[in-house]
This record gives structure tokens, sequence and C-alpha cells, in this order.
């Protein structure tokens, strides 16, 4: 026999239409056994407790169900909010975090009314002035620079453009224009250090840099690899190549 197929059995309580699920009493009046001792506890006006509320759904306090007895507590003391008070100061369970944290309920900087400025954008913008995908778009490249050039040089983007600017906006070694970075993040210089030291040379193009590293930063190589060069090129030997290090005076 399929158990679905069996008659529903009332609850003992007199009146109750709910199904029995132990005991011969329903799961409320069988809680309430269990706690009390007793299906029908009485409540503090000596009534009854009814197993359902006036608007017909099983009561979870007292006399009404969890959804009337929200709605009967007192409401938050702040203009235009219905959720009901949490806390003695008069505000919901929301805004007393928030006047907790930052001594008011309503701070302005958290105000999520306001459209995001970007063209075109329809997202609500957050305290960065942004909304989310616009700020991770734009600042987000700028935080990540900013990371990176303090933990791996030391420096911030006020000493990079103060380096730009004095090696005349190029590289130091070819002065060729800053290369474009991938994935559209801009033009920028890569930062040149001593390996051993740590230090920061200069700012310098991808292919320089490369070119250094490729030859162990070793002078010797590079001078051997320059007089290379010109003797197959027909160029007389140099002892003084042109540069943009700053304090050289060699342009």
């Amino acid at each position: 026999m399929v158990l679905d197929a069996l008659p529903a059995v009332p609850c003992l309580y007199e009146g109750c239409p709910l199904a029995v699920v132990a005991r011969g009493w329903c799961r409320l009046h069988y809680e309430r056994v269990k706690r009390t001792g007793d299906p029908g506890p009485h409540g503090s006006a000596g009534k009854p407790l009814s197993p359902f509320c006036e608007c017909g759904k099983p009561t979870y306090r007292s006399q009404v169900c969890f959804e009337c007895w929200k709605a009967s507590r007192p409401r938050c003391t702040l203009d235009g909010c219905l959720e009901p008070k949490g806390s003695r100061v008069g505000y919901c369970a929301k805004h007393f975090r928030l006047w907790r944290k930052y001594g008011t309920p309503t701070p302005t900087h958290l105000d999520r009314t306001k459209p995001c400025p970007t063209e075109g954008c329809e997202g609500r913008a957050t305290p960065s002035g942004l909304c989310s995908r616009c700020y991770q778009r734009i600042q987000g490249p700028i935080y990540q620079r900013q990371y990176q050039l303090k933990s791996e040089y030391g420096l911030t983007l006020e000493d990079y453009d103060r380096m730009v600017a004095e090696q005349e906006n190029g590289c130091a070694i070819c002065g060729c224009d800053a290369p474009p970075v991938p994935k559209g993040r801009g033009e920028r210089f890569v930062v040149d250090h001593d390996h051993e030291s740590e230090v920061v040379r200069g700012l310098l193009c991808h292919n320089d840099n490369l070119g250094i590293g490729a030859l162990g930063e070793n002078a010797d190589r590079l001078a051997a690899a320059l007089a290379y060069l010109l003797y197959y090129k027909g160029l007389p030997a140099r002892t003084v190549v042109p540069c943009r290090v700053p304090g050289l005076g060699l342009r």
C-alpha cells in the first residue's frame, strides 16, 4: 500500500484540522506537549492558545502567527523605515548596525541612490563615486600599478612620473616613447634595477630591458657587443654613448 494514499488522521486537539505527526498530535500541539505537558497552554491573559492566527496561519507565539507578530512590533524610529525595532536606541537591526559603526543610522557615504557618473552606465554609485564595474575597470589597474611599484621597487606613482620627466618622457637608453601595455592598460616603461643591490637605475623600454638582461647586466659584454656591431658596420669605436640618465649631462 502506498503511504501517500492513506487518509490523514486529524490531531487529537479539539478543533485542530492538522494531520497527526506523533502520538496523536500535530506538530504544533506535539511540541507544546513536550514543552509544557499540555497541548493547549494558557497565555498571560488566561486565554487558551489557539493553533491558528486570525489570518488563518499557524500561530508562532501567543495568539498570532509569525507575520502578524512581526507586524505588531514597534517600528524603527527612523522616518521611512518600516522594519520592526530591534534595539534599545529605537532603530531596526540594519540601522542599529550603521549607527554603532558610523555614529549615524544614515551615513551619506553609503548612499546607493546616486547614479554612476560614467557616460552610458546605468549602475549605482558606490562610496568611491563609481559603480563597482566602472571602479574595477578604471581604478583597478591604477591601484594594481601602485601596489606593484611599492612592493617590488619601493616607488610611488609620483616617483615614477618624476623619473619619466627627468628622462624627457623617453627610454633612458634609446629615447623612445613608452611602449603600449597589453590589454589596453595605457603606456609605461619598465623599471630597471640592479638585481644584486635592488637599486633602481632608470626607466627603459621593454626591448632595452630584455637586452640588458640577456647579456647578464655585464658591462664588459655590453661594451664588447657595441664594439662588435660598430666594427662590422664600419663605424669608429665610441668611448661615450649618449643616454638619458639624469646627472650625466648626456643627451
